[in-house]
């Protein structure tokens, strides 16, 4: 006859035991640095709106429209931006508001701090309309966060468009 033995009870409660400990190991670490990355996400986000709030200082000096294309049409906007903050900003978001509709633009260029520059965005008069007003809002790197500083947003009226 053939001698057929089961795992005592004793050792299947001792293989039970340490499989529960190591998934629960593997899960403890897991956890830790799931918090520890959302901790420095957070922390991130909160220094680059720290930077928007205390660093970054611009002015919208003057806003003009031209006829690009010689067609009897305005369809660029001349903006003289200044940086007045402590902090280089990295990019401009716009936004053109037009009588039946508007468009959101990324101007694609730095200001150093102290700098003023001219720079143009283009738009389309015929799905625009007339231009009522620009919002001109700064963009910041910091810490590997790219922020659009929506409380230092900068909102120009237009009559000459």
């Amino acid at each position: 006859m053939i001698n057929k033995k089961g795992i005592s009870p004793l050792i299947a409660t001792i293989l039970l035991v340490a499989l529960v400990i190591a998934i629960a190991l593997i899960v403890w670490f897991w956890y830790t640095n799931f918090l520890q990355d959302q901790t420095r996400k957070i922390g991130e986000k909160a220094i680059a709106e720290g930077e928007c709030t205390l660093a970054i200082d611009f002015k919208v000096e003057s806003v003009s429209c031209f006829d690009k294309n010689n067609d009897g049409t305005n369809d660029n906007i001349i903006l003289n931006l200044r940086n007045e903050g402590k902090t280089k900003i990295d990019d401009f978001r716009v936004r053109i508001y037009g009588s039946t509709n508007s468009k959101m633009v990324i101007i694609g260029e730095s200001l150093p701090e102290t700098y003023a520059k001219q720079t143009s965005v283009e738009f389309d008069p015929a799905t625009i309309g007339t231009v009522q007003r620009v919002e001109v809002m700064p963009i910041i790197a910091t810490e590997g966060i790219v922020k659009t500083c929506t409380n230092k947003v900068a909102i120009v009226p237009i009559t000459d468009c």
